[in-house]
């Protein structure tokens, strides 16, 4: 696989702290506050611990008396794996997870029931779902509870998901911010800055909508006492104050490795998370690894397209699944011909030159939807493309060359069933860009002709996002994030995504 390796912006922590540096002691304000949180995350766990503790025992005890041994054994059996995750959970959502206990109950049960088919056992395989399911039931009722009542919410820190973006303005322009922070969101974007010469107090804290701008003097940049520097510490004070449950650092001039690291200290065992912004934006998560390389942590970015197995699996299915459905729709396929010979003049199939991966053509088919001249008249037409007459996929909502019976093929989206046929002989993909013609490939920019890096598809991003009523940079848009996060989720989500498309209609004329 070929990758490429990108170095974090400056700022990125180092992978190791000399063992002789420990943690500065933060001022006995703010130390007061990291203690409350720490204290407040004990309690909730001892809560929660607690209340399962009870419900394992008074589910045990009706096991017995009842004399279901195997759904009491395998209800104990998802309580306890639960206990475990509570002690180990770090942060108050975390705790009170609803969706842990159900990948308990799934995970716990699916091995159950794999465990007893395989040694062949004579427990009641439904009785070991119903006691996962059950004991899952009655875990999650006290964790709805507490998240669903606005006082214990906010005592435990599980209302509104809040979150604090810092670094300098310049950092932020552009990076971090993509648009503007919103209550209902709960965002809240703390500015770095130095202190504005007006202004005497350097520390001064000015609010200006959702955004807050804290000025610094290089007394409080670098702290009193030798304690970490004051910047860090007044947005440990606001992330505590407004109940974040992230810091998003970007870094820049007053974010480097220091500042993270002291940080990364004071935040330890409050819950909340510090997460280091970088500039690696439309890059999925899957293609991301962390490494370290000359002592210092680093990105590496995997390849964007199908390779090796995933390639070999692709292209298999692609030909399998085209030959199934040209053999279960062929009556389909043989009446449409038949209607629109009918309907107009001219071959049932439309054949036309295409662009695949790699630049090179083939011939595509299609049920024809349009009257014999209408390449001819394209150029006549080129003024009234709803993308712009400089653009190179020409669209009109109302265009006066498709047939009557092209209208409806088109709303249905049959029209591309002949498409099999190509993506049977390897020239196509189920799933991938649209196929463009030459022409419009003349009119790429560098950007536009990553599109051709994979097979193109009869669906893709981009026809089940809105298609024909998207603008040409949109359309491109969703096909480069195609190209550029290809994962085999991502197909089966497409194809999802295709059937809803269809039956809605949505953008298609």
């Amino acid at each position: 696989m070929s990758t490429t390796e990108i170095e974090q912006p400056s700022g990125v922590v180092e992978s190791a702290t000399p063992p002789s540096i420990r943690p500065a002691p933060a001022s006995q304000a703010v130390s007061g506050q990291l203690l409350a949180r720490r204290r407040r995350i004990m309690a909730l766990r001892r809560l929660v611990l607690l209340g399962d503790g009870v419900l394992l025992v008074g589910v045990a005890g009706i096991g017995l008396a009842t004399s279901h041994g195997v759904a009491t054994v395998m209800a104990l059996w998802v309580a306890l794996t639960v206990i475990a995750h509570v002690c180990a959970a770090d942060s108050p959502r975390s705790i009170t997870a609803i969706r842990a206990v159900a990948k308990v109950v799934a995970l716990v049960g699916g091995a159950a029931s794999a465990l007893n088919a395989t040694l062949g056992s004579r427990a009641d395989g439904r009785q070991i779902l119903v006691g996962a399911a059950l004991m899952g039931v009655v875990l999650v009722l006290p964790r709805v509870l507490l998240r669903r009542l606005p006082a214990l919410a906010t005592r435990h820190g599980l209302g509104l998901r809040r979150r604090l973006i810092v670094g300098d303005p310049q950092a932020l322009e552009g990076n971090a911010v993509r648009r503007a922070p919103a209550v209902a969101s709960g965002e809240l974007i703390l500015v770095v800055t130095r202190a504005d010469p007006a202004h005497r107090d350097g520390s001064s804290l000015r609010r200006s909508g959702d955004h807050l701008a804290i000025g610094l003097d290089k007394r409080h940049e670098r702290g009193e006492r030798g304690g970490p520097a004051g910047v860090v510490e007044r947005v440990v004070r606001t992330a505590l104050e407004c109940g974040a449950e992230r810091v998003t650092v970007v870094p820049g001039d007053s974010w480097g490795q220091p500042q993270l690291r002291e940080l990364s200290w004071l935040l330890e065992g409050t819950g909340i998370d510090m997460v280091i912004s970088t500039n690696l934006d439309g890059i999925a998560p899957h293609r991301v690894d962390v490494i370290q390389q000359d002592g210092r942590l680093m990105i590496r970015v995997g390849s964007a397209s199908p390779h090796g197995t995933q390639a070999l699996f692709k292209g298999v299915f692609d030909r399998v699944v085209a030959a199934v459905l040209l053999l279960v729709s062929t009556p389909l396929l043989v009446a449409v011909a038949a209607v629109i010979r009918l309907d107009s003049e001219g071959p049932a199939v439309f054949r036309q030159t295409r662009v695949r991966e790699g630049g090179a053509t083939f011939t595509m088919y299609k049920f024809r939807t349009m009257t014999l001249n209408a390449e001819d008249q394209l150029s006549d037409m080129q003024e009234l493309n709803m993308h712009g007459a400089d653009r190179p996929l020409f669209k009109m909502e109302a265009d006066p060359r498709i047939t009557r019976i092209g209208h409806v093929l088109r709303k249905t989206s049959l029209d591309e069933l002949p498409q099999l046929v190509n993506v049977l002989r390897g020239q196509m993909s189920l799933i991938g860009p649209r196929p463009a013609l030459p022409l419009e490939v003349e009119m790429y920019d560098y950007v536009a002709r990553r599109r051709l890096a994979v097979k193109p598809g009869m669906t893709g991003l981009w026809q089940v996002s809105g298609r024909s009523r998207l603008t040409w940079d949109e359309s491109i848009g969703f096909d480069l994030d195609y190209v550029d996060n290809w994962s085999p989720g991502t197909d089966a989500a497409i194809v999802v995504r295709t059937f809803r498309a269809v039956v809605s209609k949505d953008g298609a004329y």
